[in-house]
């Protein structure tokens, strides 16, 4: 929301996407200046400078993530709570330029993250299962075909892609903690195309995000069972379709089910 005023454009505040708005004295975006000045601002308010500098930026490259509830001893295997980079080389430059020229394969990504949330915080490790978030670097092109189709609906060539490239992720991965694959309980796989569609309303991982600290998706897009940073609401609001829960009975029931377990829905 913006308008013209004596001394140029003035943010008056952001309209959402159910058509409230909200109103301050300073609006900061915390998209990137691709969205903020492309798709956020209207173009009469956007700086010519603004305007030149973001038609000439480079894009960085985009990544692959897995958020995975496994039952391995990350600390026999020498993890900590420290975050892991793996690069195939010593030359990081170069594995950057691999990364960006190989979409898809069956050799490790050049260049992998690997954190263990349950090492930074003992609460998040129910039952012996660790919660580890891992990262790798892909280009856009590995997904931009289906850029344009709507959360909830997605096809199922998208599925295929997503998957081929979630398991590679997780075969690259074996080489920072072996045997990974078969003691995975639960892995959730998102790629920067549900990034890029979600930019508008996005929001910071962890126990405030609006899916809570777990997300345990079911086999029909879009819905599944997550925590919540509002517990009070749990059974007293209204929802989309999924089923949500306090973060610590997510967190339990993650550490109960894996992938294929069958879930029965009664009224």
């Amino acid at each position: 929301m913006v308008e013209r005023g004596p001394r140029g454009p003035r943010a008056l505040g952001v309209r959402l996407t159910d058509g409230r708005e909200l109103r301050a004295r300073r609006v900061v975006s915390n998209a990137d200046p691709g969205v903020t000045f492309g798709r956020l601002l209207p173009s009469w308010a956007v700086p010519a400078a603004a305007r030149r500098k973001t038609r000439r930026t480079v894009w960085s490259t985009s990544c692959l993530s897995a958020f995975i509830g496994a039952d391995v001893d990350a600390v026999a295997v020498g993890l900590d709570s420290g975050n892991l980079w793996r690069l195939d080389s010593p030359d990081v430059e170069g594995a950057y330029r691999r990364a960006r020229a190989e979409p898809l394969g069956e050799s490790p990504f050049p260049l992998l993250f690997l954190s263990v949330s349950s090492l930074k915080d003992r609460t998040l490790r129910p039952a012996g299962v660790h919660t580890l978030e891992a990262f790798a670097l892909t280009p856009w092109s590995t997904v931009a075909a289906w850029r344009d189709e709507p959360s909830g609906a997605r096809s199922a060539s998208y599925e295929v892609r997503k998957r081929a490239l979630g398991e590679r992720l997780l075969a690259s991965l074996e080489t920072l903690v072996p045997g990974l694959r078969a003691r995975t309980r639960f892995v959730e796989f998102a790629t920067h195309r549900v990034r890029m569609q979600r930019e508008d309303e996005s929001a910071a991982p962890g126990p405030n995000n609006p899916v809570g600290v777990a997300w345990i998706g079911l086999d029909r897009p879009g819905y599944g069972m997550h925590g919540t940073p509002d517990p009070e609401k749990v059974g007293r609001t209204e929802s989309h379709g999924c089923f949500r829960l306090a973060n610590w009975d997510a967190v339990a029931l993650l550490s109960l089910v894996r992938v294929g377990t069958p879930v029965l829905v009664e009224p």
